[in-house]
């Protein structure tokens, strides 16, 4: 797994007990740093040869992005919702959103579908059509949603600040909601991750991770954790 802590680290960990950190160059690899990165120092590292393209927005900050299956980087700025393809051209997108709202997370849905989660407003959720990302709908209106991940079976789950954890089935009908009061370590929950047999990652402060499989709860503390003592803010597998 690799994992981001508010003290800027990048951290490889091998379950359960070897932790390495890596350079800061590697962190666009995990979409780690996810706050007060700029665009240009983005686009360098996605190319990887310094070219930038001409239409960028110079000084425009990004506040999240996440890949999509058709090799963009999509980001969300100052400047708006873009994204920047495998061949270093630069889109952008008329996304609905409401005016002035802040972007916390975005998560592209195997390049069918795009979810976005604003401070205060829930998350919404985009079909890609040829033209672009069409709003279907606003989910968990209520919820200060940090991330999002799509498990192995099609359902959606949410790391919320103040809420704990909640899982959509893929038909968007049913919630299911993770509480301390049901086993969650905290429920002030950073970020979340899905791995490959469908088990849950979950990232808190103080370096506490938490791991959710078949209804089992597992906590777990990142080794040298008191060296960082931040917020786990990114993790992916």
């Amino acid at each position: 797994l690799w994992l981001l802590s508010t003290r800027n680290e990048g951290l490889k960990l091998k379950f359960p007990d070897q932790m390495v950190k890596v350079p800061v160059d590697s962190q666009l690899l995990f979409q780690a740093r996810k706050h007060d990165i700029y665009l240009t120092d983005i686009i360098k590292r996605y190319q990887g040869n310094g070219h930038l393209p001409n239409n960028y927005p110079v000084g425009s900050k990004a506040s999240a992005w996440d890949y999509s299956g058709d090799s963009l980087l999509i980001l969300s700025t100052d400047s708006g919702i873009m994204a920047i393809t495998s061949e270093g051209e630069l889109k952008r997108f008329d996304i609905d959103l409401p005016y002035n709202s802040t972007v916390l997370d975005i998560y592209s849905d195997d390049n069918t579908g795009l979810w976005i989660s604003v401070a205060n407003g829930g998350v919404y959720y985009y079909e890609k059509t040829k033209q672009g990302f069409l709003l279907f709908d606003q989910f968990l209106k209520d919820d200060y949603i940090t991330s999002t991940f799509k498990d192995q079976e099609g359902n959606f789950w949410f790391s919320i600040h103040g809420g704990g954890v909640k899982m959509m089935q893929r038909n968007f009908k049913s919630v299911r909601s993770f509480t301390k009061e049901s086993g969650l370590k905290d429920n002030e929950v950073y970020s979340i991750c899905v791995d490959r047999s469908n088990g849950v990652w979950l990232g808190f402060k103080y370096g506490w991770m938490e791991y959710i499989k078949e209804g089992v709860f597992q906590e777990y503390r990142m080794p040298q954790a008191a060296d960082m003592l931040g917020r786990v803010l990114n993790i992916t597998e």
